[in-house]
């Protein structure tokens, strides 16, 4: 019969390949295969992360600038026996015509690791700011759940994972 410690390392291992065939995936789709991002066509320089592709699967174009690349959209939270597990789904930006952004979503949403001591920036709706700044772990998720429940909420996210697949970082992301 499984222990619960078993369970929760089947499900953290699990996450790790969930977290490692994303990765996989969006390095896959860069022309040079390396994982490092291809040049930009547009006139500012900044590097079009998925090459010109929409997300996986799609012949939409990338948004300009650094939107191509995989991202999470936040759900709520919750925690157990001292974790933090955030809600999220992966996706990234698409468009079909310059200035109409829409969401894709790349998969199921699931619970992912958050650290205790993860670094994060928001701006609106979690401080009266448009501009991201600090936020400690706790502030954040005492608006993360009220945040997300509010009706056309948009919680979309950059991350960073260490070795172990929790999220060490979070950056707050606006349309492009």
């Amino acid at each position: 019969m499984p222990t619960p410690y078993a369970a929760r390392a089947r499900r953290l291992a699990l996450l790790g390949v969930l977290a490692a065939a994303t990765t996989l995936a969006a390095t896959a789709c860069r022309p040079d295969g390396t994982g490092a991002a291809a040049p930009s066509a547009t006139a500012t320089g900044t590097p079009a992360a998925s090459g010109g592709r929409g997300s996986a699967g799609s012949a939409e174009p990338a948004c300009a600038g650094e939107w191509g690349h995989v991202d999470v959209r936040l759900y709520g939270h919750a925690i157990a026996q001292d974790v933090i597990q955030l809600t999220v789904q992966e996706g990234r930006w698409t468009c079909r015509t310059p200035g109409t952004p829409v969401w894709r979503t790349i998969g199921p949403k699931h619970g992912i690791r958050l650290a205790e001591n993860a670094l994060i920036s928001v701006g609106a709706p979690f401080q009266d700011s448009a501009v991201n700044r600090p936020v400690g772990v706790q502030a954040f998720l005492a608006r993360l759940d009220g945040a997300a429940a509010q009706p056309g909420s948009l919680l979309v996210f950059g991350y960073r994972q260490n070795a172990d697949s929790t999220i060490v970082r979070l950056d707050q992301r606006r349309r492009p």
